[in-house]
């Protein structure tokens, strides 16, 4: 179960200070190496717990102004994270964060080493490849370094928790999921890819590919369940408290960083917008990936 107490947090916040700056005219959506981005509007919005049904560390509600920024529409699949892999391999394979293991081993960015259904990317001897049937399901088991390696391939970054949230609630509307404050299940299906508490009652037993829930209202999916994403963000428990009013981008030190947005293996509890939960930036589980942001 991912850590939401153990660390506190260190040192003062730092703004990211992506300003306001518009998209080209009539430019919303664009597409980077095969990865499609949504332009999400700047704003204010109140940040955290607005129910009172969270943890201590999701209050107090802030006020928070957000610059723009390009949001991944989707979470970041094992094909396009295989194509990062297969371009940067040389470059990168002596780096001890992403260690590179030739012959019949994978990518330790994606994987411990362990021969079982986790493994969705592998190594033939010349390149990586996806196991058939998983091209489009989430990425997971990548560390924060790696997913900070895919997106800076892109030219962008981890969202901030901040962005993270605000994107979420569709530029910061009042509600407790990306889709409205009704629970995850109404009418007459399933919203989220969650543990119902009946296996695969969602209709998966772990994974889905990327879009198998309605999106937001800002056209982004699986906001909420699939995967814990990961966050820009040093984790700080009593953050809320002293965050910066402007693109606030978490402490400037920790021991763990921010995740967000529950996952295939956790209660729908977890996929409430304003939830936090943390992890070792070197942690990789089968229920843990991320989505980009580019600056705008």
């Amino acid at each position: 179960m991912r850590l939401k107490k153990f660390f506190l947090p260190l040192l003062l916040a730092v703004g990211c200070g992506e300003g306001s700056l518009g998209p080209p005219e009539g430019e919303r959506e664009r597409v980077v190496k095969g990865v499609a981005f949504l332009f999400i509007e700047p704003g204010t919005f109140e940040m955290g717990d607005l129910w009172g049904d969270g943890d201590d560390d999701e209050r107090p509600v802030h006020t928070v102004e957000m610059g723009s920024f390009w949001m991944g529409k989707y979470e970041v699949t094992n094909a396009q994270f295989a194509d990062f892999l297969n371009a940067v391999q040389d470059d990168i394979a002596m780096d001890w964060e992403l260690v590179y293991y030739r012959g019949d081993l994978i990518y330790d960015l994606v994987c411990t080493g362990c021969r079982s259904w986790e493994d969705r990317i592998i190594y033939d001897g010349q390149g990586f490849r996806v196991r058939p049937g998983y091209e489009y399901h989430p990425v997971t088991l990548v560390t924060w370094y790696g997913a900070m390696a895919f997106s800076e391939w892109l030219g962008g970054r981890l969202p901030t928790e901040a962005e993270w949230e605000y994107a979420a609630r569709a530029g910061g509307m009042r509600m407790r999921y990306p889709w409205g404050d009704e629970g995850p299940y109404h009418d007459g299906r399933y919203w989220m890819n969650y543990d119902p508490g009946q296996d695969d009652a969602d209709g998966y037993w772990t994974t889905a590919p990327v879009g198998s829930f309605p999106p937001n209202a800002l056209g982004l999916y699986d906001m909420a369940g699939n995967v814990w994403e990961w966050c820009l963000d040093w984790y700080g428990r009593d953050f809320y408290s002293w965050s910066p009013g402007r693109d606030p981008s978490g402490p400037l030190s920790g021991l763990a960083r921010v995740l967000k947005g529950g996952s295939w293996g956790f209660p729908a509890w977890y996929g409430r917008a304003s939830c936090r939960a943390m992890d070792d930036p070197i942690a990789r589980f089968s229920d843990l990936g991320f989505r980009v942001v580019l600056p705008p």
